[in-house]
């Protein structure tokens, strides 16, 4: 039996061999074949002696090489007190031996889908699994595509319930199996939203994922069921009893940078998600062919209006994915990725914050506005007489002029009769606050009916303020016309806190 350094000895001249024999075949011997040996150690204490062009197909490992090379670089004596192994902690030595197979098939950059296939066909579940986490932790993008594939490929078609029965979940099988297999198939399901962003330049997981908590059975797609709640003339009680400590209102969205000028068409979606369910919130939601041109960065995005308020617990997560159309009609990736406005961080001298995602060919801002013990007002604008010269709607909470929302918005005077088609109707005011609606006229140089306002004149501004012990409803006049304006006013309710399903350290997001 031979001891280490003739071990590392004899490994070292099989390296020096195998370089001179790709220099007889013409091809050019890299930096990292001329480098020699790195000891991995695995969480079992197993040592293995790997050439450093192997290992480096790990960017876990090459960060490591690269941080302290003379450290952890075998001595061509083999003398074991000049150098110290790669620890890695997470990684048993049977996975470890499964990764490295895949490593040395694949140092040389050559692609073989033949073997990589048969490769994977080879692994059983558990195993997989494993390879899985190890390709994650030791951050090797090629096995972990590999490995994620199969599962993907597994699971295809087949139902969450097929899905626990064909990893054996919930069947009485050892926990730490089980763990695994779950944190295994969070890692695919990340995959499968996980992007090259060119800005970042680097792998960028595009929707919702985080550390503490796993999405192995979340369905990103699914949006919230929880309906706005009851009139708050019919709740009884204080506020602190029954409402929200804090809600979020977005003041607007728009593009702040944009790589490919002005303009351009946009279109996509925009998810809200806060923590009374995680699910989505259409903030933004437009096809292809309904895009909305932006002609300059001061264009805000029309926003839609979410079914009920955004509840803001610890953190609100904001999920954008906007394309453009480019001359030809060719669809480019504009704006991807997950951003969050966390609770903690909110500013004590003001109460808006703006989040920004910067990726693609785009800076997006969310500008949000901080409630504190919200309840929501409904607003409904009808014309009831035309032709009408309404040109704008904006609404604020009394004594918070600067974080006024748009509602509406147009060059053109209303049809004669019907509701104004406002871009959102919810908004969220401090309790014991009025909620203060402008109504802008046109000027005349606007594209309405001739005659509403004299020559040279802006049309009038009406401006009303309503309460929730106000009458619910107000007609004006605007122009020739008149218009009604209606404010609902309704509670937004505690409600019990989200509990995710817990198989040992792994909470399950559902």
């Amino acid at each position: 039996q031979l001891d280490r350094s003739h071990w590392i000895a004899r490994t070292m001249g099989k390296v020096g061999r195998k370089v001179a024999a790709r220099a007889a075949e013409g091809k050019a011997s890299t930096m990292a074949e001329e480098e020699g040996l790195v000891v991995l150690r695995s969480q079992d204490g197993m040592d293995f002696l790997v050439p450093a062009e192997e290992a480096r197909l790990s960017m876990f490992v090459h960060r490591r090489i690269e941080l302290d090379r003379d450290n952890h670089m075998v001595p061509a004596d083999g003398d074991e007190t000049k150098y110290t192994p790669i620890l890695l902690r997470s990684i048993r030595g049977d996975v470890l031996s499964k990764v490295l197979e895949y490593c040395r098939k694949h140092a040389s950059g050559d692609d073989d889908p033949a073997w990589d296939a048969n490769f994977a066909s080879l692994l059983d579940q558990e195993t997989l699994c494993d390879l899985i986490l190890a390709a994650h932790s030791l951050c090797n993008p090629g096995l972990l595509a590999l490995t994620c594939q199969a599962v993907a490929n597994m699971v295809k078609g087949k139902s969450v319930d097929e899905t626990y029965k064909l990893f054996n979940l919930g069947q009485g099988r050892a926990l730490t199996r089980e763990q695994n297999a779950l944190k295994a198939r969070h890692v695919v399901r990340c995959q499968e939203f996980t992007a090259y962003d060119p800005k970042r330049r680097d792998l960028i997981c595009t929707r919702l994922s985080h550390d503490y908590y796993n999405i192995a059975f979340f369905d990103h797609d699914q949006e919230s069921r929880i309906a706005r709640g009851p009139p708050l003339g019919s709740i009884a009680g204080s506020i602190l009893d029954w409402g929200v400590r804090s809600s979020l209102n977005i003041i607007l969205l728009k593009v702040s940078e944009s790589e490919v000028g002005y303009p351009f068409s946009v279109f996509g979606t925009v998810i809200a998600r806060d923590e009374v369910d995680y699910k989505c919130l259409y903030l933004f939601r437009r096809e292809k062919k309904d895009a909305q041109i932006i002609k300059s960065m001061d264009d805000m995005l029309i926003l839609t209006d979410p079914p009920r308020g955004l509840v803001l617990l610890d953190e609100v997560f904001f999920e954008i994915d906007l394309k453009i159309e480019r001359d030809g009609g060719a669809t480019m990736d504009f704006s991807k990725g997950v951003i969050s406005l966390i609770r903690a961080r909110l500013p004590v001298d003001r109460q808006t914050m703006t989040v920004n995602l910067c990726s693609w060919l785009s800076s997006v801002d969310v500008l949000c506005e901080h409630v504190e013990q919200p309840v929501e007002a409904t607003v409904g604008i009808t014309s009831l007489k035309g032709p009408c010269n309404l040109g704008g709607v904006c609404v604020w909470a009394d004594g918070n002029y600067e974080e006024r929302i748009i509602l509406y918005s147009s060059d053109s005077c209303l049809a004669v009769g019907g509701p104004v088609p406002l871009a959102r109707r919810v908004v969220a005011v401090p309790m014991g606050k009025k909620l203060v609606i402008r109504l802008r006229g046109l000027t005349d140089e606007s594209d309405y009916v001739a005659g509403l306002t004299k020559e040279g004149e802006e049309g009038e501004d009406v401006v009303i303020t309503m309460g929730p012990s106000d009458e619910g409803s107000c007609v004006c006049s605007m122009g020739w016309g008149e218009v009604q304006v209606q404010v609902a006013w309704t509670g937004i309710l505690k409600r019990e806190e989200y509990k995710m399903d817990v198989v040992g350290d792994v909470s399950l997001l559902r």
